[in-house]
């Protein structure tokens, strides 16, 4: 990234890379190349969504009491083992599908980023930088 004059680098996070002056996502994969980039000018809100599918416990939770009661009614060692293997199964599902995105948008794009693997704390932490950045930006030109 060429820099702009009295650009400084502040902080970065995944691909995404927090200047004085902008917001800029690098990204390259097998078969795409992306660059996005954002003047802090025109960045209109940034968050952090955690999603997940509760519904995956629940149907964990009923597996096992329904295995507890099928096995405590029939006695059956293989009825209790298919009960765990479903419980583990929907456990493992539930984790599976939890994401974490980092949204940076304005009126004209948006750059979204997941951020699985990475501590939630130190994404709001990267969201306080933007905030702080695009907020001297502005204070910057107010004064001037």
């Amino acid at each position: 990234m060429r820099q702009l004059a009295g650009e400084q680098s502040l902080a970065n996070i995944s691909d995404v890379i927090l200047t004085s002056h902008r917001v800029r996502l690098t990204s390259q994969a097998v078969g795409s190349n992306e660059v996005i980039s954002i003047m802090l000018d025109e960045l209109a809100s940034c968050g952090l969504t955690r999603t997940s599918k509760p519904i995956f416990l629940i149907l964990a939770g009923i597996s096992a009491l329904f295995g507890i009661y099928l096995a405590s009614g029939f006695g059956g060692n293989a009825v209790s083992t298919l009960s765990l293997m479903l419980v583990a199964a929907f456990v493992i599902l539930y984790f599976a599908t939890r994401r974490q995105e980092l949204g940076l948008a304005s009126a004209g794009d948006a750059i979204r980023v997941q951020t699985q693997g990475i501590r939630a704390d130190a994404v709001v932490e990267f969201i306080d930088a933007v905030e702080e950045a695009k907020n001297a930006r502005y204070l910057l030109r107010s004064t001037a």
